[in-house]
């Protein structure tokens, strides 16, 4: 799909691992709320507080879950880094490559309350829109309401990590299963 100049963009970055229906779910909200042409989904590689491994596999897994919609994007500038990627730099590189875009980067509210730690914060927010999605059990901070923008979504109260945690009870029961059946 081709992108128009002066076209909005959504910029939604996130471990994606998994990615699930919340993730397409605010993406969606947002689009609409916002009057985005697209959303493109980041995910993060070396990430500078968190675990980066199966990149390869969170990408076959991104890319597949992404064609449910069109406006959707897949932009692997980060897992393609050798070395710490930061929210800032990516955003720069993106503003390089396609001046003409107005990006608009999504957070939740549980990243708003941690933003200022963020590398280079206050060049972000003036070089980007940044859009804070509400969440469930988090409120962004009072001081931020001047340069971040709050929009309410309808929650779905799921988490990547949430999945990962059912899927290691599932992985444990059915050893448990084998076990019990190995001994019969």
């Amino acid at each position: 799909m081709t992108i128009d100049p002066g076209s909005r963009v959504g910029l939604l970055g996130g471990s994606f691992n998994p990615i699930h229906i919340g993730h397409i779910h605010v993406a969606q909200q947002v689009r609409n709320q916002v009057g985005l042409q697209e959303v493109w989904f980041i995910p993060t590689g070396n990430h500078p507080q968190r675990d980066s491994k199966y990149s390869k596999l969170r990408m076959k897994i991104l890319k597949e879950t992404l064609k449910v919609n069109e406006r959707f994007r897949l932009i692997d500038y980060e897992l393609k880094k050798k070395r710490k990627c930061y929210t800032y730099d990516t955003v720069c590189y993106l503003r390089e490559k396609y001046p003409n875009i107005e990006f608009i980067l999504i957070i939740g509210a549980d990243q708003a309350k941690e933003f200022e730690t963020w590398y280079k914060h206050d060049k972000l927010m003036s070089s980007v829109r940044i859009v804070v999605v509400s969440r469930r059990g988090f409120k962004m901070p009072r001081r931020l309401h001047h340069w971040l923008t709050e929009i309410k979504v309808q929650n779905i109260d799921l988490s990547s990590t949430m999945i990962r945690e059912l899927g290691e009870e599932v992985a444990e029961m059915k050893r448990g299963w084998i076990r019990k059946d190995e001994s019969s």
